[in-house]
């Protein structure tokens, strides 16, 4: 059997799953990327070439098979090559006893005074460990595969991240990354699907939303109630509720409020949320909205609604704004406006200029009058 660095990422993103890497190893196809992934990969693939670009004396290894690539990679660190991009690096380790192959692609490797380092370039602006997780254990496992292969530690470990800057990454000597690995390779030899709530940051972003997400909703799944987060979702799930029907008629605001679940190396009350928990299982109990109380709208003669597009939050931790809408609905509509960010060092400058100019001429023709953001955010009723 063999593991790569990817299966790491298949872990983590876009969110922990323990069933997505079940599902990859048993071939259930996810759904295809969608527009703003395929950005972010061209933009990725972008930010790689031009790192590739700076390097005058590189060796490409990115063409051939893995065997190919595996042999060429020996070959050139034992000549000293300064650079050397797509190396493929390999060794074997015991997983929950049983010999696995493991593989790594580190993007580069730069020679130094005693060795190389191995350095990976990644789009990401934060490269720690409650923000990508993921990239700290693909860059020590590549560190783990090159101790096995020449017998040293790299010099270092680093990240060419999206801000431009050489993030370090320490090296445990693989010891994090093997322990993710043999986790990984657990889940996708299990015999049943591993148990992983369903939960609305977690799922909708993945390519198996599709399948999980609707299956969840047919079963009434408590995970499906906006405001409940994975550990209550297991907390839950061990005190015998699975769903929102059953989660109705067993809590009521006190006890749920009271009820502790898994919160960081510890446990934490659900507290205040409970209310707004509670209400929405029974809203979705009953197939319906409750009216909490009645919008307080003022009456105006004339509203903006203004709506913004950006890159979803879960593809980059900055959110990247494109598109800024507005149009005048009442007794004097307007036509629909729209301001685009362009491309290139000054799109979004230019963007958030051309977006003021047009709300200036709004304000212009109808005078003040108020802006109206549309919003759909699962929980508010």
């Amino acid at each position: 059997m063999r593991l790569t660095a990817s299966d790491l990422y298949t872990y983590h993103l876009p969110s922990r799953c323990e069933l997505r890497p079940y599902l990859k190893a048993n071939a259930v196809e996810p759904s295809p990327p969608g527009p703003f992934e395929e950005v972010l990969r061209t933009l990725g693939k972008r930010h790689e070439r031009q790192h590739l670009e700076s390097f005058a004396d590189v060796v490409n290894l990115s063409s051939g098979t893995l065997e190919e690539r595996t042999e060429r990679t020996i070959e050139e660190v034992g000549r000293s090559a300064p650079a050397i991009y797509q190396a493929v690096l390999r060794a074997e380790t015991v997983l929950n006893g049983v010999t696995i192959e493991i593989l790594g692609e580190p993007d580069f490797l730069l020679r130094g005074s005693d060795g190389y380092v191995i350095r990976d370039c990644k789009i990401a602006r934060r490269i720690t460990e409650a923000d990508h997780p993921e990239i700290r254990r693909q860059l020590e496992l590549y560190g783990w595969l090159y101790e096995n292969t020449f017998g040293k530690p790299p010099i270092r470990l680093e990240v060419f991240s999206g801000t431009g800057e050489l993030e370090p990454i320490p090296y445990d000597g693989g010891t994090a990354a093997l322990a993710e690995l043999g986790i990984v390779h657990a889940l996708t030899g299990s015999s049943e699907e591993p148990f992983s709530p369903v939960g609305w940051s977690k799922c909708q972003p993945c390519g198996y939303s599709k399948r999980c997400w609707p299956a969840a909703e047919q079963r009434h799944d408590v995970a499906v109630i906006y405001g409940v987060d994975q550990g209550l979702v297991r907390e839950l799930r061990d005190q015998g509720v699975s769903s929102y029907d059953k989660l109705i008629s067993t809590f009521d605001e006190k006890t749920l409020a009271a009820l502790k679940r898994p919160w960081g190396s510890g446990t934490q009350k659900v507290g205040k949320r409970a209310g707004g928990i509670l209400t929405m299982a029974r809203a979705m109990e009953r197939g319906g909205a409750i009216l909490l109380q009645p919008p307080d709208i003022p009456e105006v003669p004339n509203y903006v609604m203004f709506d913004l597009e950006g890159m979803p939050p879960h593809l980059d931790e900055v959110d990247k704004i494109y598109l800024w809408g507005t149009q005048v609905f009442g007794d004097k509509p307007s036509e629909y406006h729209a301001a685009l960010s362009n491309f290139g060092e000054d799109g979004d400058r230019e963007g958030w200029e051309s977006f003021l100019g047009k709300a200036a001429r709004i304000f212009s023709e109808y005078g003040a009058l108020p802006f109206a953001r549309h919003r759909i955010r699962p929980g508010f009723f």
